[in-house]
């Protein structure tokens, strides 16, 4: 059923939190993905830009970062391994 590594640790990190069911289970098993390595320092997403899908780090950290008025970088947020987000466009 959990064929793919990224499934297990998934599963693996959710049950950390609650008990899944079968069912449960068998819903995370047809998920859908692909596993992407992105280069350091590269953008996943640029700012204003909507993503393709959901996203969880494997390995690494990632972060989000917004331009101030000034022109320089704000760290609004860091990822490490585990983390799953959705990249949204700002309201």
């Amino acid at each position: 059923m959990l064929d793919h590594p990224v499934l297990r640790r998934m599963v693996r990190k959710l049950e950390r939190r609650a008990p899944l069911t079968d069912a449960d289970r068998e819903v995370l098993a047809s998920l859908n993905f692909r596993q992407k390595t992105y280069e350091p320092s590269s953008y996943l997403v640029r700012e204003g830009m909507v993503a393709e899908a959901a996203t969880v780090i494997l390995e690494g950290l990632a972060y989000r970062q917004k331009l101030t008025r000034e022109g320089s970088r704000q760290i609004v947020s860091v990822h490490v391994p585990g983390t799953s987000w959705t990249w949204k466009p700002p309201c």
